[in-house]
């Protein structure tokens, strides 16, 4: 790079040994890897180095964080005042948690462990209590109809030293945003209310770079979802913010004050 920095980007199919992957001044991790095992090693690699007394690259993000993003019941414990009313669906408290969506016109059911909306469904509360054999292990989630679309929040945080980096709003054909890409981006506005709940979710998450997913509904805030590889080209296209830019400069800020 003209900067100075020798760059080496490998596929998550493809990766050097770990401990190889760890000799860097700053790892970032853009993949679609869900596997826990995967992040406990680097974690585990991580603590060795430091009771060894060797660096450690800056972690973006951190697997910890990384880990706790994937699982949507984590999240939903983690922001239980921000996430719609979930759920983990056990077989001895079956009934009793769906009784509490009795009157509903429909819920959502998210698998624990996912991204890109996949596996997300809303049903009628009348086919839940039809068909539910498969659904033990999920979440059902209280049902928020989409009015203006789903918001989207790019930040960066870092020891504190947090960054709102653009915002905008998913408006889908249907009732979701998912990886088919039926919807419109468009530039959002943001307020006080909404810029102190990104901070708030931003800090909070331990993700270096977060992709925040939220609806507005009756003058609240309500969170979705946070995104360890949120994508970075809709903002760019959307709101013509250089986003890879913005996230060098950061690199480069936050190693030097490290």
């Amino acid at each position: 790079m003209s900067r100075g920095h020798s760059v080496h980007a490998f596929k998550h199919s493809s990766l050097p040994p770990l401990h190889q992957l760890l000799e860097c001044d700053v790892l970032i991790d853009m993949s679609t890897i869900t596997s826990v095992q995967y992040y406990n090693a680097i974690v585990q690699l991580i603590h060795e180095a430091k009771l060894a007394g060797r660096s450690v690259p800056l972690l973006i993000d951190p697997p910890e964080a990384i880990k706790q993003s994937m699982d949507k019941h984590l999240t939903h414990l983690q922001f239980t005042e921000f996430v719609p009313e979930s759920y983990l669906l056990e077989a001895d408290t079956f009934d009793a948690i769906l009784e509490r969506f009795r009157g509903d016109e429909y819920v959502v059911i998210k698998p624990i462990i996912g991204w890109g909306g996949e596996g997300v469904d809303r049903y009628t509360y009348a086919d839940i209590c039809e068909n539910n054999s498969d659904l033990l292990g999920k979440i059902i989630q209280k049902y928020i109809p989409i009015t203006n679309g789903i918001g989207r929040l790019l930040t960066i945080n870092y020891k504190q030293h947090f960054s709102l980096v653009g915002a905008y709003t998913r408006r889908p054909i249907g009732w979701k945003t998912d990886l088919t890409g039926d919807y419109e981006c468009l530039p959002d506005h943001v307020n006080n209310q909404l810029e102190s709940f990104a901070r708030e979710v931003s800090v909070r998450s331990g993700l270096y770079l977060n992709g925040i997913d939220y609806i507005l509904h009756d003058d609240k805030y309500f969170l979705l979802e946070v995104n360890a590889v949120p994508a970075i080209r809709e903002p760019m296209e959307v709101l013509g913010i250089d986003v890879p830019k913005i996230i060098v400069d950061r690199i480069e800020s936050d190693v030097l004050v490290t």
